[in-house]
């Protein structure tokens, strides 16, 4: 192997290495789905589907944990904690105003 040869391999991997160990430590962001009932197909389809317009599809570069209490509200404080201990990047209350309390108390 050649010095100039030997010199560009060398190169070539210090640029590689950083950017190879940024796509290793870069987490596909969660969205926490917290609903006071069960969520209607056009409704999870608007959900998406804005997902969609911002860029952002479930499976791809998304994705989505959904909790609901399913019409029993005293389980709302403890689907909420558990979207918080799973450190979702955003809640998004649905069904009610009373997600959207819990969530933020």
């Amino acid at each position: 192997m050649k010095r100039r040869e030997f010199i560009t391999l060398v190169g070539g991997a210090a640029v590689a290495w950083p950017l190879a160990t940024l796509a290793q430590h870069t987490k596909t962001p969660v969205i926490g789905v917290l609903s006071s009932t069960g969520l209607l197909d056009v409704q999870l389809k608007a959900f998406h589907d804005g997902l969609a317009e911002s860029g952002y599809v479930e499976g791809r570069n998304l994705s989505v944990m959904f909790h609901s209490a399913e019409g029993d509200f005293d389980r709302l404080p403890a689907l909420a904690a558990d979207l918080v201990a799973r450190q979702v990047a955003v809640i998004v209350a649905m069904g009610s105003p009373v997600p959207a309390r819990v969530a933020k108390a």
